[in-house]
């Protein structure tokens, strides 16, 4: 379902193929509630075509130096995304640093030191800021949803 909500009020957040299957969903979830925050399930589990993952990532192209590897990640299997209702600032906190390694030590309770392996698989992608939060919604649970 396409949001309602202001996007000051909600966020996005895609759990990365490395992490899904039924109980790490669960973990998950409830390592989000357990914090206050209301996660919403967007429908189903999504599985990205290279194209796709390079659509949705592709403001991080020329930015991030793991752009490529992150596209190939986020199309090796099966994600989830998840519609987040809350402030998005408390949930860009919640998931931490991008560097699981400096998430451990700096963020020891965030989403991404809790589950997040290394800089590619950190476990989460959580939309960076406010004002993209339609389009990535829009992205999952309208564009690929059809």
């Amino acid at each position: 379902p396409t949001s309602r909500r202001p996007s000051s009020r909600i966020s996005e957040a895609v759990v990365s193929t490395q992490s899904t299957g039924t109980d790490f969903e669960k973990a998950f979830v409830a390592h989000i509630r357990s914090s206050g925050i209301n996660a919403e399930y967007g429908g189903e589990m999504y599985n990205l075509d290279k194209a796709n993952a390079e659509e949705f990532l592709e403001i991080y192209k020329g930015v991030v130096t793991e752009y490529s590897q992150m596209v190939t990640e986020l199309c090796s299997g099966p994600c989830l995304a998840i519609e987040v209702v809350g402030e998005h600032k408390s949930f860009r906190e919640f998931v931490g640093p991008a560097d699981p390694e400096i998430a451990r030590h700096l963020r020891p309770t965030t989403l991404r030191a809790q589950f997040g392996k290394d800089k590619i698989f950190n476990s989460v992608h959580c939309t960076d800021l406010p004002e993209d939060v339609g389009l990535e919604t829009e992205y999952f649970f309208r564009i690929l949803s059809q």
